[in-house]
């Protein structure tokens, strides 16, 4: 069967057809514009030469209408020589195939499929691009790769002096980048970067002696950094860390710190307490607690001791002298319970009022101290704790349990210290104090 092919040539220069293998058509010398009909004989016509007589190659050669092949299998070829070349072939639903072959027969093929998609090296692509095999990239400014959710591996191998950042977005159900290898940068500065956008960024920079800063950056320019040393130490905005862990700032935890070893501070150093408290450590080796109690549970050993309020204590040791003020309570309702707390505080409690008030003594335990004046002339009443606590006067007992009453006279004095855990005795008084239950 004949077919006709309908070539619409517009050539620049002069160009020669030769019709191979058709003996019948002569050469032809074609000017521009110039439509040629060539009727041949598939069966013994393999292709169309285009030759230049005046020996030298034309510009190009310019088409105005389409070029049209109208067979089943393989409609174009472009050759470099009979066994390295390139062909194109469509199926009748529209599916095209673009082929490479060289002398050794291997493949490499792009198909494009009716719905749009594109396959390199893949037959039956199932995605708008679908590779089988590695995707490399060696001069791209920035590469973005978007994984729409398939199970898919991507490997640049890059010019680091020509790639600044490979981008990864995660558009479906990526979680992140995984990889079984080590990532590696091979730069000198800066070698690794997590941004949340263009002024909120992490830096990681290791220098070529090991030093390696992680930095971070906030839009106004605030940069807070911690560096690890080749010699293992750690600093948090530190450049050059002296220590295991050297902090420029507060540190602030929620829970204990534990500490195996000595606490070293400098002189001036401060402790903050809650609610401003502050302990102060000098270098003569006083500390002071402003703004706060102090409570000691077990042994307390100083070389002096300077309060502004009371201390109190169980047991009072010193080989110097305990100097500072008597707490003074006006007392005026009529009963008084003492605690233990306040007899160690060296307490004086004075009768402000013309009735009698009744001061009931805490548990005897050694060393406590209660001394009570009267200065409105009325009788002062004092009870011990319990049944088995007694008052001694004039260095007898007035009975376990008993209490004691004053003359009820401006000027009664009285002062008591437990001896013991059952015993108070009196160290002096004014006036004749008596047992109010002989």
């Amino acid at each position: 069967m004949k077919k006709l092919l309908l070539l619409t040539l517009i050539v620049l220069g002069g160009v020669a057809i030769q019709a191979q293998q058709i003996t019948a058509l002569p050469a032809v010398v074609v000017t521009a514009g110039t439509d040629i009909v060539i009727v041949e004989d598939a069966a013994a016509t393999n292709h169309i030469t285009v030759t230049n007589l005046f020996g030298t190659i034309p510009v190009d050669v310019a088409v105005a209408g389409r070029i049209s092949a109208l067979r089943t299998t393989e409609q174009f070829r472009l050759s470099y020589d009979a066994t390295n070349y390139l062909t194109v072939l469509m199926l009748n639903d529209g599916y095209t195939t673009i082929a490479t072959e060289d002398p050794d027969g291997a493949e490499a093929d792009i198909n494009i499929s009716p719905d749009g998609n594109v396959g390199i090296l893949t037959i039956d692509p199932s995605t708008a691009l679908e590779v089988t095999g590695t995707v490399t990239s060696t001069a791209v400014a920035t590469a973005t790769i978007t994984n729409t959710g398939i199970t898919t591996t991507y490997v640049l191998v890059a010019d680091s002096a020509n790639i600044d950042t490979l981008l990864v977005t995660d558009v479906a159900t990526v979680e992140g980048v995984l990889t079984a290898q080590k990532l590696e940068a091979l730069r000198t500065t800066e070698q690794l970067r997590l941004s949340y956008d263009a002024t909120n960024y992490l830096t990681a920079t290791l220098a070529d002696d090991g030093h390696t800063t992680i930095a971070t950056v906030d839009p106004g320019g605030a940069e807070a950094d911690i560096n690890f040393t080749p010699d293992g130490n750690v600093g948090i905005n530190t450049a050059a860390p002296g220590e295991a862990l050297d902090v420029t700032g507060d540190i602030k935890t929620s829970a204990d710190i534990h500490v195996d070893n000595d606490v070293l501070l400098l002189d001036g150093a401060v402790v903050g307490i809650t609610g401003n408290e502050v302990i102060t450590f000098n270098a003569a080796g006083s500390v002071n607690v402003s703004g706060a109690t102090m409570d000691v549970d077990g042994a307390f050993t100083a070389s002096s001791v300077a309060s502004d309020g009371a201390v109190s204590g169980t047991t009072f040791a010193a080989s110097g002298e305990i100097t500072g003020k008597t707490m003074v309570v006006l007392a005026t309702a009529a009963t008084w319970a003492i605690t233990d707390l306040d007899s160690a505080q060296n307490v004086l409690y004075i009768n402000d009022d013309a009735d009698v008030i009744d001061f009931t003594l805490p548990g005897a335990v050694k060393g406590l101290v209660v001394m009570f004046y009267d200065l409105g002339g009325a009788v002062i009443t004092i009870d011990p704790f319990d049944g088995t606590d007694t008052i001694y006067l004039n260095g007898e007992t007035v009975g376990a349990g008993d209490e004691i009453d004053s003359p009820g006279a401006v000027g009664d004095f009285i002062c008591l210290v437990a001896l013991d855990a059952t015993r108070w005795i009196t160290t002096g008084r004014a006036g004749t104090w008596v047992d109010a239950n002989p």
